[in-house]
């Protein structure tokens, strides 16, 4: 029973920790319709972001959905940690509604990756620093990726407010 117990626990904690870690946020955007939405979304989609470094995966005006692959550099005290995070961004529209998930956050690199983020406090990735260090900077990573995506979600809401001014030319 006890070596049950113990595989039980044991297969949860790896369950646990091996989940991906997702953002989801819904927002109330008062007097737009889905098609102003969804155009404003494809506009600040193709406005905002460096063709480099992201693209559209996937879009569709009837579902009111946009599906981005994007990323941000990660520039860290620790320089051992510089790299680039990839991440998916999708974006529901409905009437007077946006939703936005931000997952499959994915650090490489310069010297070391860290790979998929997930919800473990743990670092999952191994290199030369102690656990406790690579913990932390995992916390970090994390902690990054939480404020990337409220500083995204504000520019989204901010051109979402603006105006249009293609009735003013």
């Amino acid at each position: 029973m006890r070596v049950l117990l113990f595989a039980f626990f044991l297969l949860n904690s790896l369950f646990v920790l091996s989940q991906p870690f997702n953002i989801t946020d819904v927002h109330s955007v008062d007097s737009f319709s889905k098609d102003e939405l969804y155009k404003k979304i494809i506009y600040w989609a193709a406005e905002s972001f460096d063709k480099g470094q992201s693209s559209i995966v996937y879009k569709s005006e009837e579902e009111g959905i946009v599906l981005l692959k994007a990323a941000f550099k990660y520039n860290p005290k620790d320089d051992y940690y510089r790299g680039v995070v990839t991440y998916h961004l999708k974006i529901y529209v409905k009437d007077n509604k946006i939703k936005l998930e931000m997952y499959d956050f994915f650090h490489d690199g310069d010297l070391f990756d860290m790979g998929f983020l997930s919800v473990g406090n743990d670092a999952p990735f191994k290199n030369i620093a102690p656990k406790k260090y690579r913990d932390r900077e995992w916390a970090k990573f994390k902690s990054n990726c939480i404020d990337f995506n409220a500083t995204l979600t504000n520019m989204i809401l901010e051109h979402l407010k603006k105006k249009s001014n293609s009735e003013d030319w």
